[in-house]
């Protein structure tokens, strides 16, 4: 079981999920990379928030100059930075107080719902996405910024070379409760560990779900077990709750390794942490499940 963010990987998705053959294209089993997709948001992300400095924050900026010099770029919203406003902090990355985020496309699919989601022999899966489109709705947040969802923007920065940005941090304070599918990792791979516990969030019944910049251009991820059989296609929504053996009491009889169980869970203290690219993590405490 291997899962891979590289980005042959990724083309090979991308070549199989348009039906295009080639030998060379195939996916090791329990893989997982990301996607585009251009499925429509039940969820408006520059919705208004509870809190008057989230809503000014969640608004782009007005009539961005076309041409920008080589210390400005676009953020995800649309406004344009200055990395000479942020606080150079090592060699030329510079910090800025505040970060992006966007909510999840309703978008998920699995085999526990539907066996026939992807073909193990050619590892094509059988929904039609259209790949091409670029995740869109992002909005800016800063510390104490309220989401509608409950949850409290407790700190949110990110790390920008000349040119782009590098790094995101968000931390929220409060919970959340969502649906999904919780996993437990049967082996050692690229990214994840043994008895890792990973859930796996059903963004389309669980609204007003945060994703953050670091491949703000991509929507989607996807994660195969063909051992077990089991595959998940979803918008960029993976929660690592932990290690089983810390966890033994609350999944002892949940899922065993390499199985995995529907369910609808709280999270507090969510954390992001993510890098310019498909890379990054994001973490939450179990609350409760049921």
């Amino acid at each position: 079981m291997k899962k891979f963010i590289a980005i042959s990987l990724l083309s090979a998705l991308l070549l199989s999920a348009c039906d295009t053959t080639d030998e060379n294209s195939s996916v090791e089993s329990s893989s997982s990379s990301s996607v585009s997709d251009n499925s429509s948001s039940t969820t408006e992300s520059s919705s208004e928030t509870e809190s008057s400095s989230a809503e000014e924050s969640s608004s782009p900026a007005e009539n961005p100059p076309e041409d920008l010099d080589e210390n400005s770029f676009k953020a995800p919203n649309g406004e344009v930075l200055n990395i000479t406003d942020g606080e150079l902090i090592e060699d030329d990355m510079y910090k800025f107080e505040h970060s992006y985020i966007r909510y999840t496309k309703p978008i998920f699919y699995n085999t526990i719902d539907d066996p026939d989601l992807i073909n193990w022999d050619t590892m094509h899966f059988s929904v039609d996405f259209d790949w091409s489109q670029e995740a869109d709705g992002f909005f800016k947040v800063k510390a104490g910024d309220k989401l509608e969802n409950g949850l409290t923007v407790k700190s949110a920065d990110i790390y920008v070379y000349p040119g782009g940005f590098s790094q995101s941090h968000i931390e929220f304070e409060g919970e959340l409760t969502l649906e999904g599918i919780v996993y437990r990792v049967p082996e050692d791979v690229y990214g994840s560990y043994q008895d890792e516990i990973i859930f796996f969030v059903d963004s389309a019944k669980s609204t007003n779900f945060p994703a953050p910049i670091g491949a703000f251009d991509i929507v989607g991820n996807w994660w195969t077990d063909e051992k077990s059989k089991l595959a998940f296609l979803g918008d960029y929504a993976e929660i690592r709750l932990g290690n089983y053996k810390e966890m033994a009491d609350d999944f002892s009889e949940v899922v065993e390794r390499g199985e995995a169980a529907k369910l609808k869970i709280k999270v507090k203290d969510l954390k992001y942490k993510y890098q310019n690219g498909p890379g990054g993590t994001l973490t939450a405490t179990l609350v409760s499940f049921e």
